[in-house]
């Protein structure tokens, strides 16, 4: 009887292996025109298009396009505030804010020289400039200027950790940390070749290193630098998604999901053409994809449901296998 189970346990293994999803992840594409940043605004997915001077709405439910609004020149980030929509406009040195839940335009507010990426702080709004190594800070009420400070060489992202502004800086090698309430510099410390991309996990910092195909953890309280860890070829966007870390390795075409406990390597996973951009949207993970003109939603449900049935059944086929010796006679 129990040789009978066990070879019937055997036999839902290699069904269940053989009907894997793939290593893709179950992805779905939507096409737009060279996107190169996503985020998502509680309900849906924008991008910005790049070439096209706007910015797209995308259904996160079935990726259907909703609308797609003008913006200022080259869109090279786009973040959402809780009500609106705000476009960082590379070549026009300003920002486009468009309400989120019809695409009417609220304003477009000076910036810093080639802004190309945006955060928020509670009441105002950051962008990184590559042009002049500097941040701009902005209300995010009426876009009025508060203040402009420099950082590090070519601040590539940035990002809030709850009270201060952290910046990626490509060109040294380094991350700026300064002080949200006035912008005064608290510290600048150094992590791996290339950092483009940055992220706050709710304890700790993690840089994107596009030149050393890794990422990069600090602690945000002194900046110490925790570890390094590989990724794909390429890594030029990061996020968190409340368990991993994700990276949109964009010379790879793919995206690599890594703990945050210790940084071990979870999956890689196929996406589109040069994938620039990366976000989570509470279930599932989005890219970007600057050159095959679609975006990716990436789907991992599935496939950790198979591991963990895989997973049982094996633990199951062991238990019977002791049971099994158990009752064989000594000898």
């Amino acid at each position: 009887m129990t040789g009978r189970i066990i070879r019937v346990v055997i036999s839902l293994i290699i069904i269940m292996i053989m009907t894997l999803p793939s290593a893709s992840c179950s992805p779905k594409t939507a096409q737009v025109n060279n996107p190169i940043s996503i985020c998502f605004d509680g309900s849906n997915i924008w991008t910005a298009n790049y070439t096209d001077n706007s910015i797209t709405e995308l259904s996160a439910t079935d990726i259907k396009q909703i609308r797609t609004c003008e913006v200022g020149e080259h869109p090279k980030a786009v973040r959402f505030d809780g009500q609106n929509i705000w476009a960082v406009n590379f070549s026009s040195n300003d920002v486009t804010v468009i309400r989120a839940r019809d695409g009417i335009p609220v304003g477009t507010y000076p910036a810093g020289v080639n802004p190309i990426a945006i955060c928020f702080e509670g009441p105002n709004v950051w962008t990184a400039n590559v042009g002049n190594s500097t941040v701009t800070r902005l209300n995010a009420g009426d876009g009025s200027l508060i203040g402009e400070y420099g950082v590090g060489q070519f601040p590539y992202d940035i990002c809030f950790d709850g009270t201060n502004v952290w910046t990626a800086n490509l060109g040294d090698d380094s991350v700026t940390e300064i002080k949200a309430s006035d912008g005064s510099l608290v510290g600048t410390y150094q992590v791996g070749s290339g950092p483009i991309a940055i992220c706050f996990d709710g304890t700790n910092i993690w840089t994107a290193n596009i030149k050393g195909n890794s990422v990069t953890k600090l602690r945000a309280q002194d900046g110490s630098v925790l570890g390094t860890y590989g990724v794909g070829f390429g890594p030029s966007a990061i996020c968190f998604d409340g368990n991993n870390i994700w990276t949109a390795d964009s010379k790879g075409n793919g995206v690599t999901k890594l703990r945050v406990s210790d940084g071990g390597l979870e999956g890689s996973y196929e996406v589109g053409m040069n994938p620039s951009a990366i976000c989570f949207d509470g279930s599932t993970i989005w890219t970007a994809n600057f050159s095959s003109n679609t975006v990716t939603k990436l789907n991992g449900n599935q496939i950790s449901k198979w591991l963990i049935l895989v997973g049982l059944a094996a633990t199951a086929l062991a238990f019977l296998w002791v049971i099994r010796i158990k009752k064989e006679p000594a000898g």
